[in-house]
């Protein structure tokens, strides 16, 4: 009778082991999916901020070698991401395709040349542009610096708060993430509570008894961290084939410790879940265990 009411003990605990593997994977995928949604708002922020044009319009007097190499020097600028050169022929021509424009009307070409600069994402704050623009305006060859100063700042103060916004959503699913974890493991160690009191009462000792517990919690900790990350890597990569007109530039490296993060809080949760559980059932009177 004995041997089969372990059995049936047995029986009875895979089951609350699948749930919970299933259940901490589920949880830890969600959490990998909003971790993924920072790391692409970030970089999405950074791509936009480098979009933004600083058009410098050029003198008259200005001849085209003085140009290249005025703009060779600004690529060697630490602040400048990009830059590129547009001859009076070439602003005409974009108006006209733009605009549809007949300037052969006015008889003369009303268009500078430029260089078009987009600066690197650390430079693109309001005070950094203002700063820049008018060391750029004192070059000799320079007749004017333009760019969307509302754009600009859009493209700061929005894209500020809306990282606010998605950190404060990140916390939040963090620590329903840890809840959920935390529950599901309570469950799981409440289905073996009579066991573990049951080992208590035949005299084994404190960490005899949490031991095989701790180990079976860090198992099912990697085991759901690891599918979890599996899952996400088959999400990122279906999104990047369906939307790959869409895709940023974010390092492999950011991508490793948003992995590495989701395997420790699988394996940290699960552990310290389990040994509070079974902790909890050691201090517990027979009686108190129905």
């Amino acid at each position: 009778m004995a041997h089969q009411a372990g059995k049936q003990t047995t029986k009875r605990a895979k089951p609350s082991y699948a749930y919970a593997i299933v259940s901490v994977t589920l949880t830890l995928f969600m959490l990998g999916l909003v971790g993924s949604l920072l790391l692409y708002s970030e970089s999405g922020s950074r791509y936009l901020k480098e979009q933004i044009e600083i058009n410098l319009e050029l003198k008259e007097s200005a001849t085209e070698v003085d140009i290249l190499q005025l703009q060779k020097k600004l690529d060697k600028e630490p602040y400048v991401k990009a830059s590129k050169y547009y001859s009076k022929e070439d602003a005409a021509k974009m108006m006209m395709d733009e605009m549809g424009a007949d300037l052969d009307l006015l008889g003369y070409n009303p268009f500078y040349a430029k260089i078009s600069l987009n600066f690197k994402h650390e430079y693109t704050h309001p005070d950094s542009l203002e700063k820049l623009t008018a060391e750029l305006k004192k070059n000799p060859l320079v007749a004017d610096v333009d760019y969307l100063s509302e754009i600009a700042n859009l493209a700061n103060v929005g894209l500020k708060r809306a990282g606010y916004v998605l950190g404060a959503l990140g916390l939040m699913v963090l620590f329903i993430s840890l809840v959920l974890i935390d529950n599901t493991i309570r469950l799981m160690m409440y289905s073996n509570r009579f066991l573990i009191k049951s080992m208590q009462l035949v005299g084994a000792t404190r960490w005899f008894i949490i031991k095989p517990f701790i180990m079976r919690g860090i198992f099912n900790g990697f085991i759901s961290g690891a599918a979890a990350i599996l899952a996400l890597l088959g999400f990122i990569y279906w999104y990047l084939t369906q939307y790959s007109e869409m895709t940023l530039d974010i390092p492999l490296l950011s991508f490793a410790a948003l992995f590495l993060g989701v395997m420790i809080t699988g394996l940290a949760i699960s552990t310290f879940s389990t040994y509070r559980a079974v902790s909890k059932y050691l201090t517990l009177k027979l009686d108190e265990l129905y």
